[in-house]
C-alpha cells in the first residue's frame, strides 16, 4: 500500500510555556507524511519548499523518514510557522507562508492521497492542490483535514470547506475546526452537513473528550487515550496519519460499510497514537516499533 500526500511544510518555530524557542520541522501534510512512515506505510509528499537552509533541512528530514517526494518547483522562502505553547500544552499559530507549488507529470500510484490544511487554503497553490486530488479521485482513496486556521481565508469558511470536502471520501476534523468553521452548531450536525456534500466517512476530534465518527448508517463515539501531555502540536496530524493507515488500502465503499466496532478499532488506535505524540514536545509521532 502506498499513500500520498499533498500539502506544505515547513519550520515550526515553537515557544513553550517557559519562554524556550526551538525549530522543528512541521506543518500538517508534512506531519501526516511522517506519521505514516512512522506506522512503516510507504508514503509519498507532493510539496515545496525554498532553496534556502531551512528548505534543505526539511528535504533531509523526509529523506530520513524514507519519505518519497516530489518537490514542486517554487521560488518563495521555506515557510514558517510561530507557534506558542501554553501551561496546558495547548498551541497558537501565525505563519509566514507563500504557497505557490508548480508540479510535473511524476503521478505514482497511490491506494490512498490525503490533503489540506494550509495547501488548501492558500491561493494560487491551493489551486494546483486541488487539481492534483482531482486527478486521483475514483483511483485512490481521498481524505480531507482541514486543519482550520484563524485568519487564512476570512470569507465564508463553510463553503471553503465543503468543496473540498465533496471531493473526498474521509474527512477528519477537530471540534475547534467544526467551531471556527460551523459556528453554534451541534457536532452531530457538523457532521451531517458534511456527509451530505459527499464524504462517506466524516471523524471530529474532540481532544481530551475522545473522538466521533459518522457514515451515513452508523455512529460511534471513542473516549481519549490516557496521556500525559508534554504539548498538542502534532497530534491531530498523527491522528489523522493513523487513520489513514488503517484505511488507506479500502475502498470507498467499503468505508462507507464499516460498522460500530471496526469504527471503534480504528478509533481506539488513532487515540492511541495521539496520546503517544502528546507525551512528547513537538510534533513526534511514535514509530510502530514503539506502539506494541
Amino acid at each position: 500500500m502506498t499513500i500520498g500526500v499533498i500539502g506544505e511544510s515547513l519550520v515550526d518555530v515553537v515557544t513553550d510555556a517557559r519562554g524556550v524557542t526551538i525549530e522543528r520541522p512541521g506543518g500538517g501534510p508534512f506531519n501526516v507524511a511522517v506519521g505514516l512512515a512512522r506506522l512503516d506505510i510507504a508514503t509519498h509528499l507532493f510539496t515545496a519548499v525554498g532553496v534556502d537552509a531551512r528548505g534543505e533541512a526539511l528535504a533531509s528530514a523526509l529523506q530520513a523518514e524514507a519519505v518519497t517526494v516530489t518537490r514542486g518547483a517554487s521560488t518563495a522562502a521555506t515557510a514558517i510557522a510561530t507557534a506558542t505553547v501554553d501551561a496546558t500544552g495547548r498551541a497558537s499559530y501565525s505563519f509566514e507562508l507563500t504557497w505557490d507549488p508548480r508540479f510535473g507529470d511524476d503521478w505514482p500510484e497511490l491506494d490512498a492521497l490525503h490533503f489540506g490544511s494550509l495547501g488548501s487554503l492558500v491561493e494560487p497553490g491551493a489551486s494546483a492542490v486541488a487539481a492534483v486530488v482531482e486527478r486521483y479521485r475514483g483511483s485512490a482513496l481521498i481524505s480531507y483535514d482541514p486543519n482550520w486556521r484563524h485568519g487564512i481565508v476570512t470569507a465564508d469558511p463553510r463553503r471553503h470547506v465543503e468543496t473540498n470536502a465533496a471531493r473526498a471520501d474521509v474527512v477528519k476534523l477537530s471540534a475547534d475546526d467544526a467551531a471556527a468553521i460551523y459556528p453554534g452548531v451541534a457536532l452531530e450536525d457538523v457532521a451531517t452537513a458534511l456527509l451530505d456534500v459527499g464524504p462517506a466517512l466524516v471523524v471530529i476530534t474532540r481532544g481530551a473528550d475522545g473522538a466521533s465518527a459518522w457514515t451515513r448508517k452508523t455512529v460511534k463515539h471513542c473516549e481519549a487515550a490516557p496521556a500525559d501531555v508534554v504539548d498538542t502540536v502534532g497530534a491531530g496530524d498523527a491522528f489523522m496519519a493513523t487513520i489513514l493507515s488503517e484505511l488507506g488500502g479500502m475502498t470507498r465503499d467499503k468505508v462507507a460499510a464499516l460498522n460500530r466496532r471496526e469504527l471503534e478499532l480504528v478509533l481506539e488506535f488513532a487515540s492511541f497514537v495521539a496520546a503517544k505524540c502528546c507525551g512528547r514536545a513537538g510534533a513526534d509521532p511514535p514509530r510502530l516499533a514503539e506502539l506494541f
